[in-house]
């Protein structure tokens, strides 16, 4: 149902995007005793909750190819800058999306508690990653704090509380304990105690939490940090989850700190602080942090990457920040682990979760810079391809872009591949995600891309599922020339290890190669962000029943024309290296595919989705407040959107707009004779509501409009939207 209420009154809406109506509401820590004493569940905003649930990361059968892991620890600026706003804003920050290499999340400010901000919660869940926020104590104020917390064991106990009711009301999944200042002697039993009963509850009270214990106070009560594990500091290390080292390590300190956490067997508990902008730390940070990481794995421990925001706060203008942070990550991938998706569906559009513009189904909406990490999706692993089976360096590292200079299909990024083929005909196979899926149902796959080419043709742009037994293989021979093999159905496939061969490029033996259901859809609106193709496919359940699915690539199929291909021989690899990112040729003769949206799910994932449907919108808290200048008469319009999915609690990604209108005349204002206005995107958001404060208006305007536009997972869906009229 939708709501219509006439305000004769009411003011015109911005044609951009405003920064008051965008900027209204904020994460905040908590900063003295006091409010921690006060705070209660009654006094947190619903909006500032995280929505997410923690994804499963299931190892599966097979065990990891690294059994160490991975924490980061992001402190930027004294934290909660342009992330503290839960709806977004219209200024670009530093994104982390490296989610599938990384175990745990600490959001870390030097403020009492630190409660990370509900996006970065639900970015790093939706990943199944761990998200810990921090208490810390620093300096003669947290000296004379922690005497206050330790006083009695009424405090301790309401400090715990406090703690894990924070943790569960905002979902997220435990602490970082830093304590950087002298403990009196005879308190260190009582601080112990803390840490312990923090840990029991937490546990009991919150799936999967941890608390980890900083390298700092030692058993005497001095700050004194030792950058190892040893006889110190381990009576804090017993009563945790983990110990976080300072950074000042050597490789004896390493050794050492292996031996004594053996005697434990809690090797993997022990993480090791690598600072990124290299302050007193082995191997200076910056490009060089894997030196140090290197060393740390050779002891079989876990690392901590402290303010890996390096990449983005390393230059004044943070023009270079994706080329900085892909480099960054790169250099660290032999020493990292790529967790694998072990849950359906697998939806994403490779958002970034911030851009200079935003696209919905490959059209601009919006043309303005924003930023919202909660509308972060699933990013791909970004790795180096196979050429015709080999690997090869003939291509740009896959990246992810954003939509300023090319195109996105929803968002502002999508996933750019970029080739160089030196061959008459290649295929460049990449590896996206490496599952670890059990099924036993039939399967829907769709993908959406689109293909810029010079001089060179590129054929096709395939998907292919490897299996523990088989390869599954998406393409499209519905258009092809007699050239082309006959494809059967998927009730009929190619049968068992039959080659695909198509003008001479051979993608590689497969199983069983599928055709889509029905013709591939193209989104041509004639824009230059428009011409996206999507497939979708059906995967019989006969064909994966009880089968492993290992991993998920994507296949371009190249021709070159004949004055550009390379006639060295068949095994030439006469290559320029372009830059440090390892490209070679010109781009006359490259081939770019952007991958836009990619999904994976059950049909019965699938039948649920289709049935969805928004319900119960609602409009409160409305306000309106005129504001009288010499200029003009300025109006703002404060109000809460609400609404029901048929989905429950799942979260469902919305784009909120509005459209300005206003009647001709007076007397016309029954009828139907209104004027259309322009649409203005005003945010997104990732809960069942969205909170506009102070959108400013003009005077002749006498209804506003309010869509929600309904985006991931179910833009593969062709969209559903709801509209409120006020």
């Amino acid at each position: 149902m939708a709501i219509d209420v006439f305000l004769t009154f009411l003011p015109k809406i911005s044609l951009s995007i405003s920064k008051k109506a965008m900027e209204n509401l904020v994460c905040e820590p908590i900063t003295t005793w006091e409010d921690l004493k006060s705070w209660s569940e009654d006094t947190v905003n619903p909006f500032t909750v995280c929505s997410q649930d923690l994804q499963e990361r299931e190892l599966g059968k097979e065990p990891r190819t690294l059994p160490y892991k991975t924490l980061v620890c992001h402190d930027m600026g004294g934290g909660y800058l342009q992330d503290k706003w839960i709806q977004g804003c219209n200024e670009a920050s530093y994104v982390f999306y490296q989610w599938n290499r990384i175990d745990m999340f600490v959001y870390f400010s030097h403020t009492f508690i630190t409660i990370p901000p509900p996006a970065w919660i639900n970015a790093a869940h939706k990943n199944g990653v761990q998200v810990l926020g921090t208490l810390i104590t620093e300096w003669d104020e947290g000296k004379q704090l922690c005497q206050e917390m330790l006083s009695s064991e009424s405090n301790i106990d309401m400090l715990v509380d406090r703690l894990v009711k924070i943790a569960q009301i905002y979902h997220f999944d435990g602490w970082l304990i830093n304590i950087e200042n002298h403990i009196q002697e005879e308190s260190v039993p009582k601080l112990l105690d803390f840490v312990k009963t923090l840990t029991q509850v937490l546990h009991q009270e919150v799936a999967h939490s941890k608390v980890i214990w900083y390298d700092s106070v030692i058993k005497n009560g001095q700050l004194k940090w030792q950058d190892e594990l040893n006889d110190n500091n381990k009576q804090f290390f017993e009563e945790c989850d983990g110990i976080f080292l300072n950074y000042t390590w050597t490789k004896e300190t390493l050794h050492s700190s292996h031996q004594v956490a053996c005697q434990y067997d809690r090797v993997l508990d022990v993480y090791v602080g690598v600072d990124v902008f290299g302050r007193n730390c082995f191997g200076g940070g910056g490009f060089n942090t894997n030196a140090a990481l290197t060393v740390i794995r050779d002891q079989g421990l876990s690392a901590a990457i402290f303010a890996p925001g390096w990449t983005y706060q390393r230059c004044d203008e943070q023009v270079y920040f994706l080329s900085n942070e892909n480099k960054f990550w790169r250099l660290l991938q032999d020493n990292l682990t790529v967790c694998p998706i072990s849950q359906l569906p697998l939806i994403t559009s490779f958002c970034l979760g911030y851009g200079k513009r935003l696209y919905h189904q490959g059209r601009a909406i919006a043309d303005t810079e924003w930023y919202n990490l909660s509308m972060q999706q699933r990013q791909a692993t970004l790795c180096m391809p196979s050429i015709n089976g080999a690997n090869n360096c003939a291509t740009a590292e896959p990246s992810i872009i954003d939509g300023q200079d090319t195109t996105a299909f929803d968002g502002a990024s999508c996933l750019k591949l970029m080739v160089w083929p030196k061959k008459p005909k290649e295929t460049f196979t990449y590896n996206l995600f490496s599952l670890n899926l059990v099924t036993s149902s039939e399967l829907c796959v769709s993908y959406t891309f689109k293909l810029d080419t010079q001089k060179c043709v590129c054929k096709d742009v395939w998907l292919e599922i490897k299996t523990n037994e088989k390869c599954l293989k998406f393409c499209d021979f519905s258009k092809g020339d007699q050239s082309r093999p006959t494809v059967g159905e998927p009730e009929a496939p190619l049968r068992k290890n039959t080659k695909i061969v198509i003008d001479g490029v051979t993608p590689g033996v497969v199983d069983i190669c599928y055709v889509p259901d029905g013709e591939s859809c193209h989104t041509s609106q004639g824009t230059p962000q428009s011409n996206w193709i999507t497939r979708k496919y059906t995967i019989a359940k006969s064909d994966t029943d009880g089968l492993t699915l290992l991993g998920l690539n994507l296949q371009l199929c190249c021709w070159l024309n004949e004055q550009h291909s390379d006639n060295d021989g068949e095994g030439s690899n006469n290559l320029k290296v372009k830059d440090d990112v390892g490209v070679g040729g010109d781009e006359a003769t490259s081939v770019t595919a952007y991958l836009g949206h990619l999904l994976l799910t059950t049909t019965d994932m699938m039948k649920d989705l289709l049935q969805f449907r928004i319900f119960d919108e609602m409009l409160s808290n409305v306000v309106i407040i005129r504001y009288d200048t010499e200029e003009s008469n300025t109006r703002c319009l404060s109000c809460t959107l609400s609404w029901s999915t048929t989905i429950g609690k799942q979260p469902v990604y919305c784009h909120v707009l509005t459209e300005q209108k206003h009647t001709l005349t007076q007397q016309s204002q029954d009828s139907d004779n209104v004027k259309q206005g322009q649409f203005c995107y005003l945010g997104s958001t990732f809960n069942n509501a969205f909170h506009i404060r102070n959108l400013e208006v003009e005077e002749k305007i006498d209804k506003v409009r309010f869509f929600i536009k309904v985006t991931e997972p179910f833009m593969a869906l062709h969209q559903f939207k709801k509209l409120i009229e006020i």
